[in-house]
Order: C-alpha cells, then structure tokens, then sequence
C-alpha cells in the first residue's frame, strides 16, 4: 500500500472516531452534504454551521429533558 492511501485511510479513521464520539458533529456532516448537494460551495459552508447549531441544540434538548 502506498503511503498516500495510508495518510488518507489514517485521515478517514480520525474523522470517524471524531464524528462518532459527537453527534453534533454527525448532523453537521449530514447538513454539508445535503448543503452541496442542493446548491455548491456557498451553500454548503450554510448547510454545515445549520447543522451544526441545530445539532448542538438538540443534543443539548435531549440531554436536559432526560435529566
């Protein structure tokens, strides 16, 4: 395998443990995908601070009701 597969399967296990350790982070990476997908850059950059925020504002919704 060459070192540049490597860099980048070492670069997509990091992302994935971050993304998977905070949810907020999930829903932001949903919110860039679907941001690129409906209008290119511009759009993308909104749709991944819209998801994040609504990410974290739901995570944090979740937590409060269940205490």
């Amino acid at each position: 395998m060459s070192r540049r597969s490597e860099t980048a399967r070492e670069d997509l296990s990091s992302l994935r443990r971050i993304v998977s350790g905070r949810s907020e982070y999930a829903i932001a990476a949903v919110g860039l995908a679907a941001g690129g997908a409906v209008g290119g850059t511009d759009y993308a950059a909104f749709g991944a601070l819209f998801g994040f925020f609504l990410g974290k504002s739901l995570t944090s919704m979740l937590r409060t009701v269940s205490k």
